[in-house]
C-alpha cells in the first residue's frame, strides 16, 4: 500500500481507447451439429499487454488489497499479506489450493512475488484477513468499499478467465447470448455486422457462408460483434 499511485482512468463504456483489448471467437459451424461449440480465446500480444498495464497499475501499485479480497470472496482461497521489516504491510495476494501464490498477474513465484516494489528486505509473509487489510487501509488514510471488491472481481474474471469461478462472468453470458443471436439470425435470415470501422453495425440480409459472430470484448461488461464466414 506504500507509494500508492493510479493510472488515468476513463470512461469504461464502449469506446474508450484501451479498448479493444480482448478478441473472442466464437467457433459455430454454418450448419446444426452435434459436436460441443467451443470459444477460442484469441489475444494479441499489444492488446493483453495493454489491458494487463492498466489494471496492474491499479490492482498491484494501489488496490492489491481489493485484488486479494476479490480471489478470496469467490474463491476462498486463503489471503496473505507481505510485510517490510517493521512490520507493515505492502503487498496482499492469494495462495490456491496448491499453495501457488496468486495476484493481478495471475501465478506468480514466491521471487515475483515483491520484485515490482523495490523494498529492501527481509520481508515476512503472513495470513490476513479482510478486517486486517480493512485496518491497513485506515493506516494509509483510506477505507475499504464494498464495491471496491465487487469491481476487483469482474477485473479478476476478465484478466483471469482460467481460474474456477463458481459463478457465472461477462464472458460467459456473452457467449450464451451469442448462441442464441446465432439462431435468431438463422431463423430471420437477418445478421449483424458492423458497416465500417467505428461505425454503428447496420443489420444485413443473409449472404449464405456465415459461419457464426466475431465477439470482440471491449471491457469486462460490454462488447462488440460481427459477423463471420466460413
Amino acid at each position: 500500500m506504500k507509494n500508492v499511485t493510479r493510472a488515468n482512468r476513463k470512461d469504461e463504456g464502449c469506446g474508450n481507447d484501451i479498448c479493444i483489448l480482448f478478441q473472442d471467437y466464437v467457433n459455430f459451424s454454418p450448419e446444426p451439429n452435434t459436436e460441443e461449440k467451443k470459444m477460442v480465446v484469441i489475444v494479441t500480444g499489444s492488446e493483453q499487454d495493454t489491458y494487463r498495464k492498466f489494471y496492474e497499475q491499479m490492482y498491484l501499485h494501489g488496490d492489491c488489497y481489493y485484488f486479494a479480497l476479490a480471489l478470496h470472496s469467490v474463491l476462498g482461497w486463503e489471503m496473505f499479506a507481505v510485510l517490510e521489516a517493521n512490520g507493515e504491510s505492502f503487498h496482499a495476494f492469494v495462495r490456491s489450493p496448491q499453495g501457488q501464490p496468486y495476484d493481478v498477474r495471475g501465478m506468480v513465484s514466491e521471487e515475483e512475488l515483491t520484485k515490482p516494489f523495490r523494498i529492501p528486505g527481509p520481508y515476512q509473509i503472513v495470513p490476513t484477513t479482510k478486517d486486517i487489510l480493512r485496518e491497513a487501509m485506515r493506516h494509509v488514510g483510506r477505507e475499504l468499499h464494498e464495491v471496491g471488491i465487487r469491481m476487483a472481481v469482474e477485473a479478476a474474471q476478465f484478466l483471469l478467465p482460467d481460474l474456477p469461478w463458481p459463478e457465472e462472468t461477462f464472458n460467459t453470458r456473452l457467449h450464451r447470448f451469442a448462441e442464441s443471436l446465432e439462431q435468431l439470425s438463422r431463423q430471420h435470415g437477418l445478421w449483424i455486422r458492423g458497416a465500417f470501422p467505428g461505425q454503428p453495425p447496420v443489420i444485413s440480409t443473409t449472404i449464405g457462408e456465415e459461419a457464426g459472430y466475431t465477439v470482440s470484448v471491449v471491457n469486462r461488461e460490454c462488447a462488440t460483434i460481427d459477423r463471420r464466414f466460413t
